[in-house]
C-alpha cells in the first residue's frame, strides 16, 4: 500500500489555508492594540524629548555664560 500525503492548498504560495483565519485575527488584534497604545507611547516620548531639549538648552546657556566671563 503506497503512502499518500495530501497537502493543503497554500494562500499566496506560503500560508496554509487552515492557518489563514488565525493570522488574520492576530493581525487585527495587533492593529487594534497598536492604535490604542501608540498615542500613549507617543505622549510619553514627547515628554522625554521636551525634557531633553530643555536640558540641552540650559547646558548651552551655561556654556555661553562661561565663555563670556
Amino acid at each position: 500500500m503506497p503512502l499518500v500525503v495530501l497537502l493543503e492548498p497554500l494562500v499566496l504560495g506560503v500560508l496554509p489555508a487552515s492557518v489563514l483565519p488565525t493570522v488574520v485575527t492576530l493581525l487585527v488584534l495587533l492593529g487594534v492594540v497598536a492604535c490604542s497604545v501608540l498615542p500613549y507611547v507617543m505622549s510619553v516620548l514627547g515628554e522625554v524629548v521636551e525634557r531633553a531639549r530643555r536640558e540641552l538648552a540650559s547646558l548651552g546657556e551655561r556654556k555661553g555664560k562661561e565663555r563670556v566671563d
